[in-house]
């Protein structure tokens, strides 16, 4: 079990988890990327993209890497004038705010081209004035360092990474403590789970559970951690990730009691994109 729990610390670095005021199309395409819920509609079935509309609060399919999906000329117009309003906007009053907003167009290509240099300044400049949130996406960017820089991109992830932990932002407590978990320090890996779920992140739940599963820091308990992963596949808000992990950690959890449910959550958790339960399922299948 802890070496799953460690494959799955690293998932987490790509979530984030932010709040946008308005209504537009553009607005529903960083919403569902912050909660984690976009996705590559050539990717799903309708089976799949089913699920994903009864089961999340904001699924969006998007043109994300590798993904074999165009926009159509009503949609990419739309785009394109938000973009050129973010970016007026974000002239006239570069705020902290605004700054960030700009970067994740840029970030994703929201009615520009994918732009990563550009996101980086303006995510830079929304560092200066202190808002974490751009921290926890600016510290992302750095694993896309050549490999000869590799470790000088992780630490100075971690200083961002821990400064908006402190500053009270619940995605950057969860990345830091994943990774305190992948460096098998767990008092500051525990630590930062509590705080993430004392406000109620709940895409806390897998590493959570773990600490409860392998019975780290914490007495014990299959009960306990069993509750907290349902909690999370019932909360329309948690990512793509987080449901995924959550019903193969179930699953996981039920197979080992052989109980017949591990099927059940093992094929949703496939359904989601887990490829830890692809290779459990094959396992089972074969025996």
């Amino acid at each position: 079990m802890k070496n799953k729990f460690l494959l799955l610390c690293v998932l987490f670095f790509a979530l984030l988890n932010i709040t946008i005021a308005s209504d537009s199309f553009a607005t529903k395409i960083i919403r569902s990327y912050e909660l984690g819920q976009l996705y590559c509609p050539s990717n799903y079935s309708s089976e799949q993209i089913k699920f994903l509309n009864t089961h999340f609060s904001n699924p969006t399919p998007w043109q994300i890497p590798g993904c074999n999906y165009s926009l159509n000329k009503t949609q990419i117009s739309l785009l394109s004038s938000s973009f050129t309003e973010q970016l007026k906007t974000t002239k006239s009053k570069p705020n902290a705010t605004n700054n960030y907003q700009l970067s994740l167009f840029y970030l994703l290509g929201i009615g520009t081209k994918v732009n990563i240099p550009k996101a980086k300044h303006y995510l830079d400049l929304s560092i200066a004035q202190n808002n974490p949130k751009a921290m926890t996406r600016r510290a992302t960017l750095f694993y896309l360092q050549p490999i000869s820089s590799q470790q000088t991109a992780i630490n100075s992830a971690h200083k961002l990474l821990q400064k908006a932990a402190t500053l009270g932002y619940s995605n950057a407590q969860i990345q830091i403590s994943a990774q305190y978990t992948l460096l098998h320090d767990y008092t500051p890996a525990l630590y930062w789970a509590k705080k993430a779920y004392s406000q109620n992140d709940l895409n806390i739940a897998p590493l959570f559970a773990n600490f409860y599963l392998n019975g780290t820091q914490l007495k014990a308990s299959t009960t306990k951690a069993i509750s907290l992963l349902k909690q999370a596949i019932h909360t329309k808000q948690t990512s793509i990730i987080t449901k995924a992990n959550c019903y193969f950690l179930l699953g996981s959890i039920y197979y080992d009691e052989h109980n017949h449910h591990a099927l059940k959550y093992l094929q949703t958790a496939k359904m989601l994109g887990s490829s830890q339960a692809f290779i459990l399922l094959s396992k089972i299948q074969t025996k």
